[in-house]
């Protein structure tokens, strides 16, 4: 069975400091791929940050929708959808909405539900 290796970018996520937060992978060239194989890389591991691995990264999703946004060069509306968290049995879809006018990103909207896990208080 032969390897197959696909070209990408590493996008730093949760930081404006290269190498100072979170890696991204962004594969540009993926039409070849299985469902089953995109799942495998649309994960997101965070040992460093206390979890094993984040069932749901919005943060991350909107990053990687701008970056394809601003690649595909089209204005107007694109919608991405983003399924992760599947294989840890916490299946999670997020939907981003990127707006691009005159070869700008004008607004990005994150949508999705959610399931509360935890709660607390915070005292300023």
């Amino acid at each position: 069975m032969s390897q197959q290796c696909l070209e990408f970018v590493t996008v730093d996520v949760f930081t404006s400091e290269t190498f100072g937060g979170n890696p991204l992978a962004v594969f540009f060239a993926a039409e070849q791929l299985r469902d089953q194989q995109m799942q495998q890389i649309a994960r997101m591991f965070a040992p460093l940050q206390g979890m094993p691995e984040d069932p749901a990264t919005g943060s991350a999703a909107g990053a990687l929708a701008g970056l394809l946004a601003q690649q595909d060069r089209l204005n107007g509306h694109m919608l991405f959808e983003i399924t992760q968290g599947v294989e840890m049995g916490r299946p999670s879809r997020i939907v981003v909405d990127v707006e691009r006018n005159n070869g700008q990103i004008s607004k990005t909207s994150i949508a999705g539900e959610c399931v509360e896990v935890i709660s607390g208080w915070l005292s300023l």
